[in-house]
Formats: C-alpha cells, structure tokens, sequence
C-alpha cells in the first residue's frame, strides 16, 4: 500500500496562508503495516492514515481520533474501526491522531503550543504564544494542520467524525442535522449546536465544503470499553446512511 505524504516539507514559516501549494502525492512504503504515511509532525512522529473499506467508492467518511494531546479518548475508537468492514458504497479514512507530539507531552497543544483547533483558515491571531488556545501566527502556520487541510481538501468527504472531550455531547457543525442527531441517539448523547470557533477544522470545513456533514463528538471524561465499541458502531451506521444517500 502506498503512502501519502506532503509533498514540501517545508517549515511554517513557508506555509502560504489558507493553504495555497498543497499538494499530496504517492510514496512507498508505509510506515506501518496496514497504515499510510500522511506525513510528519514537527517534532517528526509520523501522522498515520488507514483506509477501510473499497478504494473505489464514490462516498468517504472521515474519521480523526484526536486534535488534542489533552484529549485522547477517541484514538482507540478511530483504531478499531481500522479493523472493521465498512458498509457498501462508502469508504472510511481514519487518522488516529493528528497531534502526536501533542499526545506525547500530554497537552491540549502541539509542540510549538499552538492549538491546532484554531490553526485552520479563518482563524483569529490575536492572542500570544502560551494562551490555551492561541492559534498561531497565522493560519496553518502548522504542518499537523496543513496535513489535516490537504486531506480533507482532496477528499471532499460525504461526512467528518472529529472526536474530542470532556463535554459528553455531539456537536452538529454543518450538513445534515438528522446523521447527528441519530449518531447521538445512538450512543446515548445530546445533539447540540456549540458556537462556531474561528480557525476550526470544523468551521472550516463546513464554509469550504458545505455539503459535508460534520460532527465534533465530544467524549465524556472516562471512555468504557463498552462505549467505544458503541462509537465504532455509530460511525459504521452513519457511514451507511450516508453510502445510501
């Protein structure tokens, strides 16, 4: 299986603003078995893809474990749905975690501090280095978050499963409210619009591609195991509602 990788591995100071020269191509080989490469982190972790499900298809739902190193319950989700049969019609493209330097440290951040939730085009950079959410010096000053803007762009995904914490809630960000609102029935959450934050991947996304429904779920503060499996499930019964659309 091949590997994606950003094609310029050049720093944030060269990142041209909303993404301009993105571009992503094929190498070989992965870095792991059953994985693709999506590219590096700054402190040069790699940021692993799988793909579930018929390359062919003409439907994708994408799955992100994680933005926040603070914040890691839904990586085991997105890993076990990697082992799973995607329904007929849609492929599923999981990345466990797009902050794996973030997930080292152990905080919201990654390793320049910069919350990569707010990097995305549109944000505001106003605030300075050290504030919890301070976005960066511009937008996708970060290479996790022009990884994560190239993906999606070439994608154009059908739907974005995002997983966060600790709210124990799902956030309809854009598209069809009726695929969040049973994702929420389904694991036992509330449906919620939360106000839209400048520089998100979300608000991004959805201004970009507005077609493409986009839920932030918001994980409780302690993940069962029962749990997860029931996220898997509701992934896998979304990514079917939305292969039959």
């Amino acid at each position: 299986m091949a590997a994606v990788v950003e094609t310029s591995r050049a720093g944030p100071a060269e990142a041209a603003p909303g993404g301009a020269g993105i571009g992503l191509r094929e190498v070989t080989p992965p870095w792991a078995p059953g994985a693709d490469l999506l590219g590096h982190s700054h402190q040069g972790r790699p940021i692993s893809l799988y793909r579930v499900g018929n390359p062919r298809a003409t439907r994708t739902v994408v799955v992100v474990g994680s933005l926040h190193g603070s914040e890691p319950a839904g990586i085991p989700i997105a890993l076990g749905l990697t082992a799973m049969t995607a329904p007929p019609g849609v492929r599923l493209v999981v990345v466990p975690t797009a902050n794996p330097d973030g997930d080292a440290l152990r905080r919201r951040q990654n390793a320049r501090g910069v919350d990569l939730n707010r990097n995305f085009p549109g944000g505001v950079h106003r605030s300075t280095p050290g504030d919890t959410y301070y976005p960066g010096p511009r937008d996708l000053s970060e290479v996790e978050s022009r990884l994560m803007a190239g993906l999606l762009a070439e994608l154009r995904p059908a739907a974005l499963v995002v997983y966060h914490q600790a709210m124990n809630l799902v956030d309809h960000c854009g598209g069809d409210p009726a695929l969040t609102r049973r994702y929420a029935a389904e694991t036992g959450m509330r449906a919620v619009r939360l106000p839209r934050y400048p520089g998100s991947m979300a608000t991004w996304l959805h201004g970009a591609q507005p077609a493409c429904t986009i839920l932030t779920v918001e994980l409780p503060a302690r993940v069962s195991a029962t749990v997860r499996s029931r996220h898997r499930t509701a992934v896998l019964r979304l990514a079917a509602r939305v292969g039959a659309a």
